[in-house]
């Protein structure tokens, strides 16, 4: 089971935004938490130490990949309009 730090929530001076900072065996994660108010970043954090609790952390570099993957499929249909879920089945 990996250790997980406790984790923090801090501003930093040039951004309004609230970022999280926390470890996974000693390997530091700090990531925007994406939002101005301090609970809500909290929260945020907490959804990210139980997700490496779980074992279902991906660093939010990954995730972004992943998106911009997922437009350029998007992108390439001629199919005009939102997506929708069966678009993908």
């Amino acid at each position: 089971m990996p250790r997980i730090s406790r984790g923090s929530v801090f501003r930093r001076s040039e951004s309004g935004s609230f970022y999280i900072q926390f470890s996974i065996d000693g390997e530091l994660k700090r990531e925007s938490a994406g939002t101005t108010d301090r609970d809500a970043a909290i929260e945020f954090l907490q959804r990210r130490l139980d997700e490496a609790r779980n074992g279902r952390y991906v660093e939010a570099d990954a995730v972004s990949g992943l998106v911009v993957i997922s437009d350029r499929a998007v992108s390439r249909t001629s199919r005009p309009g939102p997506v929708t879920a069966s678009d993908w089945t």
